[in-house]
């Protein structure tokens, strides 16, 4: 009887360690389909990441195009405003010294008539002096 409680007794160590064995092989296999899956995960985010960083420097040089061409625009307007600017200034300029020579040449012209209207008064003057 002894040598059987023995055989029973190893076989029931030997199913408990079976047992242990399965469990423990089946928490590896469980974290190395984790430990694989956060290698996929990391592969995957770093792949991302360069996407990402490739997408932003494209990003970037547009962002650096654009600026230059609005900077361009700009200096370009404000290069065309001075010229206008400046047309302006001098079509009012020519167009007050116009309006200034022709109000001159008016108001020399009104001289005229009016030393014309002396010269007729003075000869009636002189006219009438000499009949008396």
């Amino acid at each position: 009887s002894s040598s059987s409680d023995s055989d029973s007794g190893e076989s029931s160590t030997s199913t408990q360690t079976n047992s242990k064995n399965k469990q423990q092989q089946t928490q590896i296999n469980e974290l190395t389909l984790t430990l694989q899956l956060k290698k996929d995960q990391l592969h995957q985010l770093q792949h991302d990441k360069q996407t990402n960083s490739s997408k932003l420097s494209i990003v970037q040089s547009q962002l650096y195009n654009v600026n230059r061409e609005y900077t361009q625009m700009l200096q370009d307007h404000e290069c065309k405003m001075k010229v206008l600017q400046d047309v302006y200034n001098k079509k009012w300029c020519g167009d007050y010294v116009n309006m200034r020579s022709n109000s001159v040449t008016r108001a020399e012209e009104r001289l005229n008539v009016w030393k014309c209207r002396i010269e007729e008064l003075e000869a009636d003057v002189n006219g009438s002096r000499k009949k008396n």
